[in-house]
């Protein structure tokens, strides 16, 4: 056991010296790099990133202010579609809908639309087929145009979504229920007729007279106006009519006929892309138009 001997040495030579056994000095964190990513970096703003704010600057001189789901941008609050997030490791990120909507607002930022909330809803659904043709249903074709709808508005600088993406059915009053949480609804049918010689293009609005109701009608205008001047197709009108989704919104609401089914000629033509994103693109610019020419009130947040 003599080994002992060396060390048992050390360490009364150690206190008698008053030394110690040296500790490791620990480094303070290093501070977070708050930053976007990639994605927003290419948006075309100068972004100031914090750990409680987020602020982006225009080319000009304007400033964009984000708060969790909320852009402030002059004075007016917009939904985005998907919050802005914090990561971590001090890194601020979005999804695809909420970047579609900031490249929009920095193209066109005078754009009284941005960030209205719109529900489009394909009508019918599941065992409630709609109207029948030879080879077509009508629920199936209210989704199609109702999907063309939504990403076209979206990429308009709206935010917009569906009241059913796939083959279910909702009740009436399901539908109206979802529509309180929005600024404009839109209802998207197709027609049908005991005649196969019927045909062509129309829009609805509420009859019932409400505080919305020459809002809705003078959207149902400009929404048949754009798809008949669109489409070359014949203009049936637009009309008032007492259907439930229309009389029980309590926000701007318009029924869209986008052609006959039960007409064989016409039911080739409601199965085309090219035809449904004129469609699209009608809707979208007739919204557009509506909130430069109207006072139409926003959702409060």
């Amino acid at each position: 056991m003599n080994f002992w001997k060396p060390l048992l040495a050390l360490g009364v030579l150690s206190a008698l010296c008053g030394c110690s056994t040296p500790k490791i000095a620990k480094l303070p964190p290093k501070p977070v790099q708050y930053r976007v990513d990639p994605a927003l970096g290419k948006l075309p703003l100068r972004f100031t990133a914090q750990k409680e704010s987020l602020t982006a600057t225009t080319a000009d001189g304007r400033k964009l202010c984000f708060q969790k789901g909320i852009l402030v941008f002059q004075d007016c609050r917009i939904c985005l579609p998907e919050e802005i997030t914090l990561s971590a490791d001090g890194v601020y990120s979005t999804g695809a809908r909420s970047l579609q909507l900031l490249r929009a607002l920095v193209q066109n930022p005078e754009g009284r639309h941005f960030g209205r909330l719109i529900l489009v809803d394909p009508g019918h659904g599941d065992h409630a087929l709609g109207a029948k043709g030879k080879t077509l249903l009508e629920k199936d074709l209210n989704l199609s145009l109702s999907q063309a709808i939504v990403t076209t508005l979206c990429e308009r600088g709206f935010v917009a979504r569906l009241s059913r993406s796939d083959d279910r059915f909702l009740t009436l009053e399901e539908r109206v229920k979802m529509a309180k949480d929005y600024d404009v609804f839109i209802s998207v049918h197709h027609n049908g007729s005991e005649s196969p010689k019927s045909y062509g293009l129309e829009t609805y609005a509420p009859d019932t007279p409400r505080d919305q109701q020459p809002e809705s009608f003078l959207l149902a205008f400009m929404v048949q106006r754009n798809m008949v001047r669109a489409t070359k197709e014949l203009d049936r009108g637009v009309k008032t009519a007492r259907f439930y989704v229309l009389e029980h919104t309590k926000i701007p609401a318009i029924l869209i006929e986008a052609g006959f089914v039960t007409n064989p000629e016409e039911e080739r033509k409601l199965n085309d892309g090219i035809r449904r994103q004129k469609i699209a693109d009608a809707v979208a610019d007739a919204l557009v138009s509506f909130y430069q020419k109207t006072n139409a009130k926003e959702k409060k947040l």
